[in-house]
């Protein structure tokens, strides 16, 4: 698992496949943006957790709507905010299905 609270993490880089990516850390923050690029077929599912082993899908805002419609999984690329972080240890970005292209989620924690 990442220790760090704030600042840029890679979270997926590149990805050609399913699986978990790496953990930002967000106990103490107040927010995280997860931007995702990449020109993909896939289903990246964001979740989180309270104790580092049993995640649970966790519904971002996507702020490319004016309403920030809040989703379970992304299949576009976009930038997606999580603002009620209280209780969390860790956010992550698996992909859960994947067809083709490649898949970055980058993202930072804000104190």
């Amino acid at each position: 698992m990442r220790s760090s609270a704030t600042g840029v993490m890679t979270l997926q880089s590149a990805a050609v496949a399913v699986g978990n990516g790496d953990e930002l850390r967000v106990d103490g923050c107040t927010a995280a943006m997860f931007q995702v690029t990449g020109s993909f077929t896939a289903s990246i599912t964001f979740e989180a957790t309270v104790n580092g082993t049993t995640w649970a899908t966790y519904a971002l805002a996507d702020l490319s709507t004016t309403a920030r419609t809040r989703s379970l999984t992304q299949t576009t690329a976009g930038i997606y905010m999580a603002d009620d972080l209280a209780g969390l240890m860790a956010v992550r970005a698996r992909i859960s299905a994947y067809t083709s292209g490649t898949v970055t989620v980058v993202a930072n924690g804000t104190a």
